[in-house]
């Protein structure tokens, strides 16, 4: 299903699938201070509520940096694991290099980059989903490609090196002491394994025995390592296209000999897999049939995008995402197939929700596949192509500057689900007042808020950084300086710290530079006083006084940054001072006086 995913995120986004970095258009607008609603759904505390971020590692290696929703930089898996998420699901591709050695992309997941990937996961108290993709790339209905290393081994071989394979990989998570709690054979196998194709030719839909051989190898990989280590690994089988009843593979499964595994899993796409209430009806089903728990394993939404509501029924923004997943998740979590008051569904699972766009995707390996792989060809002969990942939109994080995510208030839907989530009255925009180098926010007061968080940031597209918590409804801010755009948001906090407002409105407040030095120019007998240009300055105010220390009254309001002069044809003398301002609402943001100008 990647293949299909990458299209449509190209097609809905705009993205160039290669090339330099795009930046996204027609985001939320700050989506970083929009706040959610959740209700409550009733979960099991063993319900699996997971997220895939295989390609963080060659993002942080990129420059990539997270942080929370109050501007702190955190190690991603601690912001994971404290917003409700209990799993990490990493991919794991066999020997994901070319002939020279050089990285595919897409994240670069080898074994060992996924050891990394779970030794942060068990740091941050969570537990792995391993996706094993007995490929060296991508493997989907479109792609199942075996590892190089095994191309010219017969299907008996094959079948051996599943075996030992999942085996090396279970061993090596072990070592480490990781808690690996599911593992995947295969990912998204619809159509086939490591080159066998699902169905047997002109069988009349008859399992191809050997893909049967490989799917039972790798989950006796999996039974024999619980034996020797007396743990319980759950087997789970991953497939995708649940509008088309996955395939319907499943009703062939047990009569091919493949029975011993746990759980059916399939990805669930809203644009592609239609209604949540026939994911219902078809994992129902199947897991009537079966006997087996149900997941989903893959699924995103986007933030900003699509207009569509026929795919995106929730509408493309922050709440959206938030709105999507807790139906998602509470619609899994129904799925009784045996009628005994026990959800026969083990959990759900978000697929990259923190793979952005940097610059040097390529050589990091950042892209949904970098140029090292454009001769890696799949089952048919077509070439994969390489590019910038389209994923931004399903992000659960804002990109701000540079490579800095800053998390979205849905990253939370996972630990909103188990409390619930109200949302508060929105502030109006708050009333600015600025006395002394001083800015003074002040707003209305907000029914059931216990506290006032106040966010700022410092220039445009950056982090919004927590600068005050209070319980009164004004704030001062006293480190402001000259030349410097700062944007304010002001959100409410509930008495329960979980329910939230909008952040109020952004207030963009420009400190004007200190103009420091005025020069006068004389020509047929007319003088004219000069200034450096403020260009962020909604204009200035020039001031005359017939004494250096005097008092000083207004000569000229000029309403625009670009003129910075003034002309004096009316023959005035005396002194002269000027600063710029800059315009909130009607009231006016001064900078300081300039030193004194004699003209005579």
């Amino acid at each position: 299903m990647k293949k299909q995913i990458f299209k449509t995120l190209v097609c809905a986004c705009g993205f160039m699938m290669a090339g330099s970095l795009t930046t996204p258009v027609n985001a939320e607008e700050d989506a970083i201070i929009k706040s959610v609603k959740v209700n409550k759904v009733n979960i099991d505390k063993n319900f699996a509520l997971g997220m895939d971020v295989s390609s963080v590692i060659a993002l942080e290696k990129g420059g990539v940096k997270y942080y929370d929703e109050d501007g702190n930089e955190k190690d991603i898996f601690k912001l994971c694991s404290e917003n409700g998420t209990n799993y990490i699901r990493v991919r794991i591709w066999n020997n994901p290099k070319n002939a020279d050695g050089n990285y595919y992309g897409g994240g670069n997941n080898d074994l060992n980059t996924a050891l990394l990937i779970g030794k942060r996961a068990k740091a941050a108290n969570m537990k792995v989903l391993i996706d094993l993709h007995y490929s060296d790339f991508w493997a989907d209905p479109g792609k199942f490609v075996a590892p190089k290393d095994w191309t010219k081994l017969n299907p008996d071989e094959v079948t051996s090196k599943i075996y030992s394979w999942t085996s090396t990989v279970l061993n090596s998570f072990a070592r480490q002491k990781i808690d690996v709690g599911m593992i995947q054979i295969g990912n998204e196998i619809n159509n086939g394994l490591c080159n066998q194709r699902a169905w047997e030719p002109g069988s009349a839909g008859n399992l191809n025995k050997y893909y049967c051989d490989y799917l039972n190898s790798g989950l006796k990989a999996v039974t024999d390592f619980n034996k020797a280590n007396k743990t319980s690994i759950q087997k789970v089988l991953h497939y995708t296209e649940p509008h088309k009843q996955c395939g319907t593979i499943y009703g062939k499964l047990e009569r091919c000999g493949v029975e011993d595994y746990d759980i059916f899993a399939t990805s669930y796409y809203p644009e592609h897999h239609g209604t949540l209430d026939n994911l219902y009806s078809i994992l129902s089903q199947i897991g009537d049939t079966t006997k087996k728990k149900v997941m989903v394993a893959e699924t995103n939404y986007p933030s900003y995008g699509s207009t569509d509501k026929s795919k995106f029924i929730y509408g493309a923004s922050v709440q959206g995402q938030a709105s999507y997943l807790r139906a998602l998740i509470s619609k899994v979590n129904s799925i009784d197939y045996d009628f005994d008051g026990v959800s026969d569904a083990v959990g759900v699972f978000y697929w990259e929700p923190a793979w952005p766009q940097i610059s040097k995707w390529d050589k990091y390996g950042t892209g949904w596949s970098s140029k090292n792989a454009s001769d890696y060809l799949d089952i048919d002969g077509a070439g994969y192509g390489y590019g910038q990942t389209p994923t931004e939109w399903i992000s659960l994080f804002s990109h701000v500057e540079g490579n800095k995510q800053q998390a979205l208030d849905s990253l939370k839907t996972f630990k909103y689900v188990r409390t619930g989530k109200k949302k508060l009255a929105s502030i109006a925009a708050p009333t600015v007042t600025v006395k002394k180098n001083k800015i003074t926010l002040k707003w209305k007061k907000i029914s059931n808020a216990a506290k006032y968080k106040v966010y700022r940031r410092n220039k445009k597209n950056g982090l919004y950084k927590l600068v005050a918590t209070v319980t009164s409804t004004s704030y001062t801010d006293k480190l402001p300086k000259a030349g410097r755009t700062y944007t304010y948001s002001v959100k409410a906090i509930g008495k329960n710290g979980i329910d939230s407002s909008d952040g109020s409105t952004p207030l963009d407040i420009y400190m004007p530079k200190n103009i420091k030095k005025i020069k006068s120019v004389k020509k047929n007998d007319i003088v004219t006083l000069k200034w450096v240009r403020d260009k962020q300055a909604s204009g200035y105010i020039v001031y005359i006084s017939n004494k250096k220390n005097g008092k000083y009254k207004v000569v000229k309001t000029i309403k625009s940054y670009k003129k910075s002069k003034y002309k004096i044809s009316d023959g005035k003398t005396g002194y002269f001072k000027v600063r710029s301002y800059y315009e909130v609402g009607n009231k006016k943001i001064f900078g300081k006086l300039s030193k004194a100008k004699k003209v005579k």
